[in-house]
């Protein structure tokens, strides 16, 4: 083994293998690695416990919290011409000194039945109801008893009735 006086820098011994400790030994040096590790091997083992725990811990709860890409994607819908039952609905919503346009949309049979195809196979799934390349609305599907879901609800919220009135002419064209 070298040894060394107090004011030189201590060195490894060449050769001397000792695994993820010798990274702490070349990094504190003997005297602190004996600190740092704790003076009694009960105290070494309790820190060593600690630190796999902890680095278990971060494993479990990094691989827990990634989302599959996949499910974040909401399912989208493109509405095209004879997907429209009726014309669409303009109503006006007050709440205290906001005013809101909604856009009523009804559906056509074979429309409504495949959301509620989605909505039996999907509960809590998200649809995203497209007019055109423009995102009309954002749905979320029924959760519960996938067997008492016979009908879905389209509504459009606007800020502004110019807004909801251009939108209402384009979807009306879609009516069969």
């Amino acid at each position: 083994m070298n040894k060394s006086s107090p004011n030189e820098s201590w060195q490894p011994t060449p050769g001397l293998r000792l695994g993820c400790f010798r990274l702490f030994s070349v990094a504190l040096g003997p005297a602190r690695l004996h600190s740092a590790l704790g003076k009694q091997p009960h105290e070494r083992r309790i820190k060593m416990k600690i630190t796999t725990f902890s680095l278990i811990m971060l494993t479990l709860l990094s691989a827990c919290s990634r989302q599959d890409p996949a499910v974040a994607q909401p399912h989208q819908v493109n509405l095209s011409p004879g997907d429209l039952a009726a014309p669409a609905e303009i109503t006006t919503n007050a709440s205290g000194s906001s005013l809101t346009y909604s856009l009523q949309v009804k559906l056509s049979a074979a429309r409504e039945a495949e959301l509620v195809k989605f909505a039996r196979t999907h509960p809590n799934g998200n649809v995203r109801v497209m007019l055109g390349g423009r995102v009309l609305t954002d749905l979320r599907m029924p959760g519960g008893e996938a067997g008492k879901i016979s009908t879905i609800g389209v509504a459009a919220v606007f800020d502004s009735p110019s807004e909801a009135q251009t939108v209402a002419e384009s979807l009306n064209q879609l009516v069969k």
